[in-house]
């Protein structure tokens, strides 16, 4: 299970947080609040498959491995995925008391959308 929010998502959440509290002139401390999508979680599969249909690797070539098990020139595809610890959250609280609700989609329904923004920024530096 992974947690994952658009940063858009992630800015308006925290905005509605605060507004929340100068409306309810809460001091700042003492409440936590997670955010995330839609209530929803990716999962490693879900996101790999994803990838794989993105990029055209065949989902049956992809095999889970620790990295210490990996093969002499074996590819740990891919590299900057950072899939090897579980995270379960629940942003119920966040949504009941500021009405905040993320709208983008969640990685593995636009993996397309995200990889080009992200080679577009990394184009642009």
């Amino acid at each position: 299970i992974c947690q994952g929010v658009h940063v858009d998502d992630c800015a308006e959440g925290y905005v509605a947080l605060a507004e929340w509290e100068v409306v309810n002139k809460v001091e700042g401390g003492g409440e936590v609040f997670n955010v995330s999508s839609r209530g929803t979680e990716e999962t490693v599969d879900g996101i790999v498959k994803a990838l794989c249909e993105e990029y055209g690797v065949d989902f049956e070539r992809v095999r889970y491995v620790k990295p210490e098990d990996l093969q002499e020139g074996e590819n740990p595809w891919p590299l900057e995925l950072v899939v090897d610890f579980p995270q379960w959250t629940g942003d119920e609280k966040l949504r009941r008391v500021t009405g905040w609700r993320d709208r983008r989609p969640l990685f593995r329904e636009a993996v397309g959308v995200y990889r080009r923004a992200y080679e577009a920024a990394k184009e642009g530096g």
